[in-house]
Formats: C-alpha cells, structure tokens, sequence
C-alpha cells in the first residue's frame, strides 16, 4: 500500500513537470515574433554588395563635410500593387541634425494596408546624416529603439531624399528593420537610387528641407 501511494505521488509529480515544461515552451513559441508574421508585411533588406561589386552610381565620392540638417514631418507615400510591398502606404517623419560635427535626431515610420490599417512601424534616433554636392541629396541611418514588433529593436533604418526646392520632392521609403552591416554601408557608401530599389523612389507632395552650412560657403 505504501508503495502504490509513493508511486502515485511520483506520477503525480512527473506530471505536472511535465505540464510546466511544455507551458514555457508555448511561451517561448509565442513571443518568437517574426517580421513575415500574420500580417504579412516586411520590408526586405539590402545586400551589401561585394568586394569589387560596389554599386557604381553611390555617393561615396560626392559626399560633403559639414554641418546641416534634413527635417521632414509626415510624408505621405502610396506603393503600388506592383512593388515588393504591394498596395499599401507608409507615411514618416523625421528630424536628423550635423552640429559640430555630431549627429543626432530622430525618425518614425508607419505602414499601412490598403484598408488603412497600420501593419508595421518603426521610432528611433538618427545614427548617421551624409550630405551630397548637389546640395539638396541627403541619405541618413538609424537604429529602433521602439516597435509595436519586438522584432524590429535594435535593427537599423536607412533612407535617402532630395529636396527639390519650388518642385516637388523626391525620396525612399524609410526602409526600417536591416541589419548594421546595410546601415554602415549606407553611410560609408551610400545605396544608389537605383540599387535601393525598383519603383520605390518617389515624388512626395510632403514638404522635406535639407540644408547644409558647406553649399553656403
């Protein structure tokens, strides 16, 4: 008797072990997010081009030294059917300074379905901010610090824009969960428009400014 009561006990025990080992594993199958989760939304990365494979229309040569800044504030863009993101919309802002020599800033992103709901978004501080010659081309990275996709934390931003004056400004979408090695290659290098990606350079009717203290001298 007394032995059948020891073995119910361990059985017992054993079970409920057993219950709490598998508890944790859905938990652990559960806060494994995904970028290509549910919603069925994510914005591809950019390969780092090779050794003796650099994208040969970049802005590694035409950049400029200097302070300056580039502040945008809720650019609207519609993607087409057609682009990797298919019919959808982002709108972003953000405020990215060189003072002294010391870059800093901020930027957010929001994109939306064709139904108008929000998929995916994206905050973080400025890490990097690259002025062209032409005075009025900037490209600029960053790292999240902030998602509703746990994802995304920690990753890197990277966009470029054209301020275009009087006309209406051009610029990229705010391509938000790559890795560093993008992000770096980016600010040494710069992805060409081309390279960044097929029909995503877009004319904004949003209002972006660039200025840079070197196309004053």
């Amino acid at each position: 008797m007394k032995n059948f009561k020891k073995n119910n006990v361990t059985f017992i025990l054993i079970f409920f072990q057993l219950i709490l080992v598998t508890a944790c594993h859905l938990d652990d199958e559960n806060t494994s997010i995904k970028p290509t989760d549910e919603t069925g939304f994510f914005k591809p990365d950019l390969p780092v081009p090779g050794e003796g494979k650099k994208d040969p229309t970049s802005g590694e040569n035409t950049a400029l030294v200097g302070d300056g800044w580039a502040i945008a504030k809720d650019i609207p863009l519609s993607f087409g059917a057609e682009t990797i993101f298919g019919e959808s919309s982002e709108v972003h802002s953000y405020k990215a300074t060189v003072i002294n020599g010391v870059v800093g800033g901020s930027f957010e992103a929001f994109n939306y379905d064709k139904n108008g709901v929000m998929r995916k978004d994206a905050k973080g501080k400025v890490t990097c901010v690259v002025f062209q010659k032409d005075c009025k081309t900037v490209r600029m990275t960053g790292i999240i610090t902030e998602s509703t996709d746990p994802f995304y934390i920690g990753k890197y931003a990277i966009w470029t824009v054209v301020d275009n004056g009087d006309e209406l400004d051009q610029t990229t979408d705010l391509r938000y969960g790559v890795p560093e090695a993008t992000a770096l290659y980016h600010c040494s290098n710069g992805y060409s428009l081309d390279y960044f990606s097929e029909g995503l350079f877009l004319t904004t009717e949003g209002d972006i400014k660039v200025e840079c203290k070197a196309c004053d001298d």
